[in-house]
């Protein structure tokens, strides 16, 4: 899926420039899914709970206006998550995703699930021992960069190794889903 802090959109980065609604709009048309952030990316492991539900409106509020299809999963930004967080956001949505590397599997927290992050110069070499673990154990993985560009920011991946990772996936059987898709399979 693809995560909007509607309130970042077209300004500058330490990724580049950030995504507009035109790009939330073209990718939501091509079948991903847009999953909510908040607005401001206010990190939801600081802040109360109050602030949490405000900014996580108004983000909601933004992708609604740009067309976006309402969201099924949420992405914590920094990957912080606290109990507050956890609280006021857990019934609002299907998933919602940290950035602790770690595996889906029976019994994990829909509140809370893993991810691992396709970043940095070892990012593809992580990911590939993140997927042969997911084979052995019949898991979920979820798989996250911030950019995909041929120089990417230190948070991000080439298209290349995007798709090594996704052939990767492929030869070992998994399909390659949403996080909305993946948790209704899953039950969650």
């Amino acid at each position: 899926h693809t995560k909007c802090a509607a309130g970042l959109a077209g300004q500058s980065g330490p990724m580049g420039v950030y995504a507009t609604a035109e790009d939330a709009w073209r990718l939501a048309e091509a079948g991903h899914e847009i999953a909510c952030h908040t607005f401001s990316h206010l990190d939801c492991g600081q802040a109360n709970a109050r602030a949490i539900v405000e900014d996580v409106d108004r983000n909601a509020d933004a992708l609604k206006a740009w067309g976006a299809p309402p969201s099924e999963s949420f992405a914590y930004p920094y990957g912080d998550v606290s109990t507050a967080a956890k609280s006021v956001l857990g019934g609002r949505y299907r998933t919602l995703r940290t950035v602790q590397a770690g595996l889906v599997e029976g019994g994990s927290d829909a509140n809370q699930l893993p991810s691992v992050g396709i970043e940095g110069p070892d990012g593809e070499a992580v990911a590939l021992r993140w997927i042969d673990k997911a084979a052995d154990r019949k898991a979920w993985l979820i798989l996250y960069t911030h950019d995909v560009a041929e120089t990417p920011s230190p948070w991000g991946c080439t298209p290349d190794a995007l798709g090594r990772l996704a052939e990767a996936a492929r030869t070992q059987g998994f399909d390659i889903v949403t996080a909305a898709e993946g948790a209704k399979r899953l039950g969650l």
